[in-house]
This record gives C-alpha cells, structure tokens and sequence, in this order.
C-alpha cells in the first residue's frame, strides 16, 4: 500500500513542480536541499567525510559551506527531475564540440559512464536525439517510486535494464 501512495504523491509533487515556474522549483530545491542537510544526519556525515578526504586543507568554514552548497545542488537535481518531461531542449544551449559529434553519429556502439552529479538523467535525453541509448539503472526499494523513477526516464530512443 506503501508504495502506491509513494508513487502518487510523486505523481503529484511532479504536476504541482510543473505547474510552478523554473525559479520557485529552484528555490524549492534548495530549501528541500538545506532541509535534507539539517535532518539526514548519516548523509550528512558521510558527505563531510567524503569532503575532508578530497579537500583535507579546506578551511572548516569552507568546508561547511561546500557541504551546504552541495546539499542545495542535490535539492535543485531532485526538483529538476520532476520537472524534466517538462523540459524544452530546444530551450538549453548545448555544446557539443566537433569529436563528441563524429563519436555520437558514429554508428558503433560506445560505453558512456557518468557520475551521479547533475543532472545526468537529462542528458539522456538529449544523447537520444542523436542516437538510441541504453541506460543500466539501479531497481529502488520502494515499487512505487522505482515505477515513477522509471517512468521520467523513458524516452524516445533510450531504453533502461
């Protein structure tokens, strides 16, 4: 039962981020973003650690501050992904220079991995419009929410496994 109302509020929260323009989402994002920062303790000790091991000469003040910036970025990439059946991609400038061109419309296949920075599952989208793309993607616990994670990711040339 759970996972059926998962999956509806998600549906809702979707239609109502859509509704609303691109800046409130933003700005709903980071405060979703701060919000994750002040009540999800185990990330947030995790990310501080992950922190002090690539940056371990980082002031503590700074360090804190990119910690806090980090947790708004993932907030606006959570916002953005329930946005993102929405998104014009006429609209987003892309630059794509002359050799990752002639490697997308070459017609033999290629292994692309990407970290989980961004927004990533857009580009997706916009790799599909050149050609058609398979994506390995991980089943989350909640059958509800794998179902609308799903579901955003499905485009025209991009299949999922």
């Amino acid at each position: 039962m759970i996972n059926i109302i998962i999956y509806y509020l998600f549906k809702l929260f979707s239609l109502v981020n859509i509704l609303i323009p691109r800046k409130l989402s933003v700005f709903l994002g980071e405060i979703f973003g701060l919000l994750m920062y002040y009540t999800s303790n185990k990330s947030r000790d995790i990310a501080q650690t992950n922190i002090k091991i690539a940056f371990p000469f980082l002031s503590e003040d700074k360090s804190k501050k990119l910690l806090i910036n980090t947790f708004k970025h993932s907030g606006i990439i959570t916002s953005e992904f329930f946005r993102q059946k929405r998104i014009d991609l006429k609209k987003i400038s892309i630059n794509i220079d002359d050799e990752t061109k002639k490697i997308l419309s070459d017609k033999s296949g290629l292994i692309l991995m990407a970290a989980h920075f961004g927004n990533w599952e857009i580009f997706l989208h916009i790799i599909s419009l050149r050609r058609k793309i398979s994506a390995i993607v991980r089943e989350q616990k909640n059958s509800g929410g794998d179902k609308f994670i799903s579901e955003r990711r499905k485009f025209k040339n991009v299949w999922t496994s």
